[in-house]
């Protein structure tokens, strides 16, 4: 073999091994994006869809229908109310207007229903006055609503055609929350509403609502407080 047959075979069998080395490499830099891929995609799934995955399933343990600004829409209220068996109301303090606002249904409630319930703050007492009144929480303007609230219930519950079915609780302590319980026959048309309150209140229905279904850990919560609220 002449030296330019040698020099030929290396030269071919470089360009080999450098064609396999190119494959190699490829093949490694494919591997790696493969896995920079993977790792961003779980990455991406544990800061986002598992999070997701993981809110979407407290939704549902939480029975969380909605959120919604100050409260949920009249024509849910009334959807609500329709068919009714039982209707627990804690404090409603900007809701001063409830029982004129939803008259017509009220009063159909009345008719078939077993319980109206209003547990709110027992403004006679000076240390309630004190509490709603503390650091600016609730203003004039406010504690005047649930005055308003209360005696349109006392005017409920005065009245012989359906008094005995309206409960009026005064509590020596302001509640935490604001909450409605819509309690059916049925428990999957039971639903329910609650709002928290700020430390300071200069507009309630600025406040969020959250709007949750019979059966859920809201619907628990609010249920179980009221043992501790109502008297039995």
């Amino acid at each position: 073999m002449t030296t330019f047959d040698w020099t030929t075979l290396a030269l071919g069998l470089f360009g080999a091994v450098g064609v396999f080395v190119a494959v190699v490499s490829e093949v490694k830099r494919r591997k790696q994006e493969r896995a920079m891929e993977q790792l961003q995609s779980q990455v991406e799934q544990q800061s986002g869809s598992i999070n997701s995955l993981h809110l979407a399933s407290k939704i549902d343990e939480w029975g969380i229908e909605d959120l919604v600004e100050h409260r949920p829409d009249d024509s849910v209220i009334r959807n609500a109310i329709d068919g009714c068996e039982e209707i627990h109301i804690t404090c409603q303090v900007d809701s001063a207007d409830w029982v004129e606002h939803f008259a017509k249904e009220i009063r159909a409630f009345l008719k078939y229903g077993d319980r109206l319930v209003l547990n709110v703050p027992d403004l006679t007492r000076k240390e309630v006055r004190r509490e709603l009144g503390m650091d600016g929480r609730f203003n004039e303007d406010r504690i005047s609503e649930l005055e308003r609230l209360t005696m349109d219930f006392a005017r409920l519950q005065a009245d012989p055609a359906f008094g005995s079915k309206v409960i009026l609780n005064r509590l020596p302590r302001c509640p935490a929350y604001s909450s409605v319980l819509f309690i059916h026959r049925n428990p999957a048309a039971s639903i329910g509403y609650i709002r928290l309150y700020a430390h300071r209140m200069h507009l309630a229905h600025d406040l969020p609502s959250v709007h949750f279904r019979h059966g859920g850990r809201l619907w628990r919560f609010v249920e179980e407080d009221l043992v501790n609220v109502e008297p039995r």
